[in-house]
C-alpha cells in the first residue's frame, strides 16, 4: 500500500489476555496504548506490532507500506485517506480520479493546469461518497471537478477553479453536497448543478466573468444558493425546470441577467441584491408559484423585475428602483400574481406596468 502522507493513524487490535502491546515504527520499540498519529518516513516502511501475555508468551505482526508524498496526477484509491500536493501539477487530461469513498485532496494552494488534450481536473464520476477537494487550483479543464452517479455528501472547499471550457464545477446525480468558499471566473459556466443534483448548499463562493451562467440549477431541487458573488456573467443565478430551490442573500451585478428562471416554480429568492445588470435584475420565464421577498432590483438596464407568462407568484417588501430604460416591475401575460408592501420608485417608466 502507498499513503500520500507521512503522518498514519495507528490501530492495533489485540485479544483480551495480552498483557503488553508495542511496536516497532522503523526507528524504536513504542508502548501501544489507544489509537494515534504515527510519523513514518520517506519510502518503504515496516511496522511491527508485538504483544505478550502474563506469562512471557509473545507473537508479532507486520506490515509492509510505503509513504510518498510527491504526489502526482492519477488514482486516488484508498478510502479515508488524506492525498496531499506538495507541488504544481501540469497534465495533458485528467489528473485525478477518486476511487473510493471518504477521500480527501488538499492541493495546499498548489497549481493542477492542463497543458493540452481533455479531460478533467478531479474525476468522481464513479459515484464515490464523502470526497473533499480543498485549496486546489484548477485551471483550464474541460471541467476542473466534476461529481456524477451519486457522489454524495462531498464537501468542495477554498478551490480556485478557472478557464474551464464546459463548467468549473459540475454536479451530475450527485446530492448533499457543498460547495464553499471557491474563487469560479473566466469559465464557460461557473456552476452546473444537473439533473437530480439535489439538497446541495452553494454558500461564500465568488462567481465572475463566466461566458455563461455563474450558478445553474437544471432539474434539480431543495437546494441552498446562500451568500454568493455572482458579477459580471452572463446569467448569475440561473433556475431551469428546478423547483423548491432557496436563493438567500446573494450578490449578481454587471451580469446580463441578475437572476432568470425558466419553468421553474416554488423556488424562494430573499434578500437578495441585483444591481447594474445590463438586462433584468429578475426575469420569470413561465415560472409560477415562486415567492420573491425583500429584494433589491436596482438600476438594472431594462427591467427591475420582468414577468412573462408567470402566474401565481407572491412578490413581497422589493426594492425596485432607479432602473433607468423601462418599468421597476413588468408583468406580460402572467396572472394571479400578489404584490405586498413593494417599493418602485424612479424608474424610467412606471413603478409597476401589467400587459395582456
Amino acid at each position: 500500500q502507498i499513503y500520500n502522507n507521512r503522518t498514519q493513524l495507528g490501530n492495533l487490535t489485540n485479544s483480551s489476555d495480552a498483557a503488553n502491546v508495542w511496536f516497532f515504527n522503523g526507528t524504536a520499540n513504542v508502548t501501544y496504548t489507544t489509537p494515534g498519529f504515527v510519523a513514518f518516513n520517506e519510502g518503504s516502511n515496516t511496522l511491527i506490532a508485538y504483544a505478550n501475555d502474563s506469562i512471557g508468551n509473545l507473537n508479532s505482526s507486520s506490515v509492509i507500506f510505503s509513504i510518498n508524498t510527491n504526489l502526482t496526477c492519477g488514482d486516488l484509491n484508498v478510502s479515508n485517506q488524506i492525498y496531499h500536493l506538495n507541488n504544481s501539477l501540469n497534465s495533458s487530461g485528467t489528473c485525478f480520479n477518486i476511487m473510493a469513498n471518504n477521500v480527501t485532496l488538499d492541493c495546499q494552494g498548489y497549481l493542477i493546469n492542463r497543458t493540452s488534450g481533455s479531460g478533467y481536473g478531479v474525476n468522481n464520476t464513479g459515484g464515490y461518497h464523502n470526497t473533499t477537494i480543498k485549496n486546489c487550483n484548477l485551471v483550464g479543464f474541460s471541467r476542473n471537478i466534476f461529481f456524477n452517479n451519486g457522489a454524495n455528501n462531498g464537501l468542495i472547499f477554498n478551490n480556485t477553479i478557472r478557464s474551464s471550457s464546459d463548467t468549473g464545477i459540475f454536479l451530475d446525480f450527485s446530492l448533499n453536497n457543498i460547495i464553499l468558499n471557491n474563487s469560479i471566473s473566466s469559465n464557460a459556466r461557473g456552476i452546473l448543478l444537473s439533473t437530480s443534483s439535489n439538497n446541495n448548499t452553494i454558500q461564500g463562493n465568488n462567481i465572475s466573468f463566466n461566458t455563461g451562467s455563474g450558478i445553474h440549477l437544471y432539474i434539480n431541487s431543495n437546494n441552498t444558493i446562500f451568500s454568493n458573488i455572482a458579477n459580471s456573467n452572463n446569467r448569475a443565478i440561473f433556475l431551469e425546470s428546478s423547483s423548491g430551490n432557496n436563493v438567500t442573500s446573494n450578490i449578481a451585478e454587471s451580469n446580463q441577467y441578475g437572476f432568470y428562471a425558466a419553468s421553474s416554480s416554488n423556488n424562494a429568492l430573499i434578500s437578495n441584491t441585483f444591481k447594474f445588470n445590463n438586462v433584468d435584475g429578475v426575469y420569470l420565464d413561465t415560472s409560477s408559484n415562486n415567492v420573491l421577498s425583500s429584494n433589491i432590483a436596482s438600476v438594472n438596464n431594462v427591467y427591475g423585475i420582468n414577468s412573462y407568462l408567470s402566474s401565481n407568484n407572491t412578490f413581497t417588501n422589493n426594492t425596485v428602483s432607479s432602473n433607468p430604460s423601462n418599468s421597476g416591475i413588468y408583468f406580460s401575460s402572467s396572472s394571479n400574481n400578489t404584490l405586498i408592501s413593494n417599493t418602485a420608485n424612479s424608474n424610467a417608466f412606471y413603478g409597476f406596468s401589467i400587459e395582456a
